[in-house]
């Protein structure tokens, strides 16, 4: 064991020995203050005790690049705003992660160490005095799909837990009390939801079914299901399908909601509307496209770059289904400049 990670454990137990409280005398311990946020849904106020119940602190010593520390954030320190974090002088960058369960991998996560370019073959969990910041991956649980022609994994957990990313690069502690290191989070899930209006004009394009609804299968496609250090998506990460996990009919109106990774410019997001026996009633539609595409009612752009996606608490999707098949496309209300195909009538149905 290096000498860095020894100086490690030793700041730490020092921490537990300088935190025994005595009546309400505050503890003074020896380390920066970290302090979390989450001021990015636009109402400029910090929202993240509502959101966030388990965060993780990975510390990367920048003098070996490696993993140092991973320390633990529970949901009294995130309602409190700040940790205190015991660490050797030295200088270091701070990955932060955090979910909205109690447990942010159990909640649908893994951290892992990256190796060579399949991720079946990244080593999970993530090892201090081992990864690198380099290496290091916060990548969805998930399944291997067998007989897919479309996509090749899928999620372990339909509706995983909320994500939200934080980092501090190039942090020097240099011993004494007082030091403040600020993280306002950002979230790295999305959340969307598809409304699906006319689905009576589908009977007899989807086969014998009575109900048009119940032929239809709706799911996402995207490479984005692995994040690096940085809250980028992984090259290597392979096609991940997510599925609905709520499914609500009313007369002839369909709603999925289906939880996916966070939406990133320049990452396709396929929307695959297929009818009950796998043919697609539609060309794939990209999601990220249709989203950059949207106008408000002044008919500019409605979102503009990644901060402004990364912002949206959801996504509806609106697809209106005429008569003749053809379709009509909103996103939270606003049109896009999209023009889409009409309803493919399956050969011999």
């Amino acid at each position: 064991m290096s000498n860095r990670i020894l100086l490690f454990l030793l700041a730490a137990l020092l921490f537990m020995g300088a935190c025994i409280r005595e009546h309400t005398d505050p503890c003074v311990v020896s380390g920066p203050r970290l302090l979390f946020s989450y001021t990015w849904d636009g109402l400029h106020e910090d929202d993240l005790a509502s959101r966030v119940q388990d965060m993780r602190v990975y510390v990367f010593d920048q003098s070996t690049g490696l993993l140092a520390a991973i320390l633990p954030v529970n949901a009294a320190d995130v309602a409190r705003g700040y940790i205190n974090a015991p660490l050797p002088d030295g200088v270091y960058t701070m990955v932060v992660w955090a979910g909205s369960s109690n447990n942010l991998l159990a909640g649908g996560f893994k951290d892992a160490q990256a190796s060579g370019t399949n991720p079946d073959g990244y080593a999970s969990p993530a090892t201090v005095g081992v990864t690198t910041l380099t290496d290091f991956r916060m990548m969805l649980a998930y399944n291997t799909l067998s007989g897919d022609t479309i996509s090749q994994i899928t999620p372990q957990t339909v509706k995983f837990d909320n994500l939200f990313f934080g980092i501090a690069r190039d942090v020097v502690i240099s011993g004494g009390t007082g030091q403040e290191i600020r993280f306002d989070m950002t979230k790295s899930s999305s959340r969307i939801r598809f409304r699906i209006v006319g689905i009576q004009y589908l009977n007899g394009v989807n086969g014998p079914s009575s109900r048009a609804a119940d032929s239809l299968n709706i799911f996402l496609v995207g490479r984005n299901g692995i994040l690096t250090a940085d809250n980028s998506v992984d090259g290597n990460a392979q096609k991940m399908r997510y599925n609905p996990y709520v499914r609500l009919l009313d007369t002839n109106t369909l709603e999925v909601d289906i939880q996916t990774l966070r939406l990133v410019i320049g990452q396709s997001m396929l929307l695959y509307i297929q009818s009950l026996y796998g043919a697609n009633l539609i060309p794939p539609i990209d999601v990220m496209q249709t989203i950059l595409q949207v106008k408000d009612n002044q008919g500019n752009a409605r979102y503009k770059n990644q901060q402004e996606i990364d912002r949206e608490e959801e996504f509806l999707i609106q697809i209106v289904i005429e008569p003749n098949l053809s379709l009509r496309v909103t996103v939270n209300g606003f049109r896009t400049e999209v023009l889409y195909p009409k309803i493919i009538v399956e050969p011999g149905q």
